[in-house]
């Protein structure tokens, strides 16, 4: 087949999913020429529902994650690139839900995380973050403690007298 004179462009027949692989063939504008049919490689899955989450540090709430992988091509799970042991997370269908256990994200340090859901077609991958827990307020060190005074009162004297309200030489 000689290219030249031909306006040739690819069509999607199919477009690949992570469950199929897709179809594409080149086709020309000028004369209706159809090239032959290729495939197109599955995508990898994606995290769907889930993405993105932020957990207080201690706070004993387990984290769910939803990849659009089929169940049935599960592998497994990593964090930060290592890999999970099955008492760390539980996993269940409705496409693959993960459940990321309080006992487990507890061992994690505060900061920004990177979940991946791994299937026999790949890696769905999202970030989570581990946000320190707020400190509740803390007086202030280092001084004395100060009294404050009712509005419109002024503070008795050391001795313990009543101080008398001061005439006006008018």
């Amino acid at each position: 087949f000689d290219r030249a004179g031909h306006e040739l462009k690819w069509v999607v027949d199919r477009e690949p999913t992570n469950k199929a692989v897709g179809e594409k063939h080149e086709e020309c504008a000028t004369c209706g020429y159809r090239g032959a049919t290729v495939e197109i490689a599955l995508v990898a899955p994606k995290i769907i529902e889930g993405a993105g989450q932020t957990l207080t540090a201690g706070a004993g709430s387990d984290l769910v994650f939803r990849s659009d992988a089929d169940f049935d091509d599960f592998l497994g799970v990593r964090v930060d690139g290592k890999e999970l042991g099955a008492d760390c997370y539980d996993v269940a269908s409705g496409s693959t839900v993960v459940t990321l256990k309080a006992s487990y994200l507890r061992t994690l340090s505060v900061g920004t995380h990177e979940l991946e859901v791994v299937s026999k077609n790949g890696a769905a991958a999202t970030t989570f973050t581990i946000e320190a827990a707020k400190q509740p307020a803390t007086p202030p060190s280092g001084g004395e403690a100060t009294e404050t005074k009712p509005e419109g009162k002024s503070a008795a004297p050391e001795n313990g007298a009543e101080e008398k309200p001061k005439e006006d030489s008018a």
